[in-house]
């Protein structure tokens, strides 16, 4: 699926024409790990001896912070057991992410380098674990194209604002002139709560309608065929200032 909905009169005009940086969330909008993570959750339950989650469940808690998204997919397990799921699934998903990486999303990287010739500052705004974060960051470039990148134990769990207001704190933005992209209503709540604008992506964990209720300027198949929406230069002068606002991002542990 290619272009889904968007506001078209203001698609390249006033709903994009503020923004500066585009914040991603990766598992579902970047990469294709939602398989591997409801795999993963299912054989930790599994493993552990407790009931194993249907996959709608597991998608459910997809982009909360790790044992914050175990405990409510076990509300009757002792804090104990909680820890024994959460180490069990740390150690499966590291496992078979360093057999088998999730593959990026097809025309991703095209994607996001043309972003950043367009004048785009990029974001991260993650579940995933620094370890898989760098090991993301470890292929294909994708290191140089990223600016900043925050997310888990950092700040307060999606939907809270708490992380795309550590980004425009980052940058010295406000709200409108950042963009929020994810695959979750997670993702989309989280920038309605923060005042910043999203676009949705259908190719990870929910579908068009369930995106539609968090009111996202455009919804689209995935992160390639968003970045034709946006319209060049929109960050170009921003882009050219000093690299002095570069830093090294936040990233702790989350599903």
């Amino acid at each position: 699926m290619d272009f889904v909905y968007s506001d078209v009169s203001s698609c390249g005009g006033e709903k994009f024409s503020k923004i500066k940086v585009v914040i991603f969330d990766v598992d579902g909008t970047l990469v294709d790990s939602v398989g591997c993570i409801i795999w993963c959750m299912q054989k930790a339950a599994e493993n552990c001896g407790v009931p194993v989650p249907s996959e709608q469940d597991v998608l459910n808690i997809i982009g909360i912070t790790l044992r914050a998204a175990i405990a409510k997919l076990f509300p009757n397990e002792t804090d104990d057991k909680i820890d024994v799921i959460t180490d069990e699934y740390r150690h499966l998903c590291t496992r078979r992410e360093d057999e088998t990486p999730s593959p990026y999303f097809p025309g991703t990287l095209e994607a996001l380098r043309d972003l950043r010739n367009r004048g785009y500052r990029l974001a991260i705004a993650t579940g995933k674990s620094r370890r898989g974060l760098e090991r993301l960051f470890a292929t294909e470039g994708m290191r140089e194209l990223i600016d900043f990148e925050v997310c888990g134990d950092q700040a307060k769990s999606k939907p809270d604002p708490m992380m795309l207001e550590m980004v425009l704190e980052h940058f010295g933005l406000e709200p409108d002139e950042a963009l929020m992209v994810g695959d979750s209503s997670l993702d989309l709540r989280m920038a309605l709560n923060a005042g910043v604008p999203s676009a949705g992506v259908t190719c990870g964990v929910h579908d068009v309608r369930t995106l539609f209720n968090e009111k996202p300027v455009a919804v689209v198949g995935n992160v390639a065929h968003l970045a034709r929406l946006l319209p060049a230069c929109a960050g170009e002068h921003y882009l050219a200032e000093s690299e002095e606002t570069r830093k090294e991002g936040i990233c702790h542990e989350a599903v």
